[in-house]
C-alpha cells in the first residue's frame, strides 16, 4: 500500500493506494488537519500522524492519532503536550520518538500520554534522524556533528557512538533483522556496517 500526503490543498489530504496488476487503485482518503507527515509502522497494520486539533470551546491541541491502514479508520488518541516533528515509532507500535533540533523526546504506549522523557545531545549539534532497533532495546540518532549515537531505551545510557568521515549525517535505519545499520550523510555517501549490540 501506498500513502500520498498532500500538503498542498486547502484542507490536507491523506490518501491510501493498494498496487493491483500494475495499476494504482484508491482504497480510502481522508481530510487531515495534520502537522507532520504520517509515519507507517513496520508491521504495515497501521500508521500514525501527530494531529494539530481544534474542537469548539475548546483550546487548540495536540493528539498522536493511530489509524487503520486498510481502512483509514482511527485506532487510537493520545494527546500530547507538542507536536511531534520527525516522528519514529518501535516495530511493536509501543515506543514513540521525536527529534527537535537538539534533544530527542521519547515515550511509551505503557506511560501516560503526557509522560514524556527528553534526551538532550552531549553537543550542541542538532539531531539529524532516529531509527528504533528491531528489538526496541536501542534508538539511534544521527547527528550534525558526524556522529551515530546509539541509546539503551532502558537507561538513556549511550550504547555505542559511531563516527564516520562521509559529512553530516541525514538518516538511519537498521535491516529487520538488527544485524546491519546504514546512515546517509549530505555528501550523499551512505554507509552500511555490521552493528553488533
Amino acid at each position: 500500500q501506498i500513502l500520498r500526503f498532500d500538503s498542498r490543498t486547502q484542507s490536507p489530504l491523506l490518501r491510501c493506494f493498494r498496487l493491483t496488476r500494475k495499476k494504482l487503485r484508491q482504497i480510502w482518503q481522508r481530510d487531515l488537519e495534520i502537522s507532520y507527515a504520517p509515519v507507517i509502522a513496520t508491521n504495515g497494520e497501521c500508521f500514525a500522524v501527530c494531529q494539530h486539533v481544534v474542537e469548539r470551546d475548546q483550546p487548540p491541541s495536540h493528539k498522536l492519532t493511530y489509524f487503520d491502514i486498510d481502512t483509514g479508520k482511527t485506532r487510537q488518541r493520545i494527546p500530547l503536550t507538542s507536536s511531534l516533528p520527525h516522528m519514529v515509532l518501535s516495530q511493536d507500535n509501543t515506543q514513540f520518538a521525536s527529534l527537535y533540533q537538539n534533544h530527542v523526546r521519547y515515550w511509551t504506549s505503557l506511560t501516560p500520554s503526557l509522560d514524556v522523557r527528553v534526551i538532550e545531545n552531549d553537543t550542541q549539534h542538532y539531531f539529524s534522524a532516529l531509527a528504533f532497533h528491531p528489538t526496541g532495546r536501542y534508538l539511534a540518532a544521527t547527528s550534525d556533528d558526524l556522529t551515530v549515537k546509539i541509546f539503551e531505551t532502558a537507561t538513556w545510557a549511550i550504547a555505542r557512538i559511531f563516527t564516520w568521515d562521509i559529512g553530516r549525517m541525514r538518516s538511519i535505519s537498521f535491516s529487520p533483522d538488527g544485524t546491519l545499520a546504514a546512515a546517509g550523510s549530505d555528501s550523499g555517501k551512505v554507509i552500511v556496517w555490521d552493528i553488533d549490540l
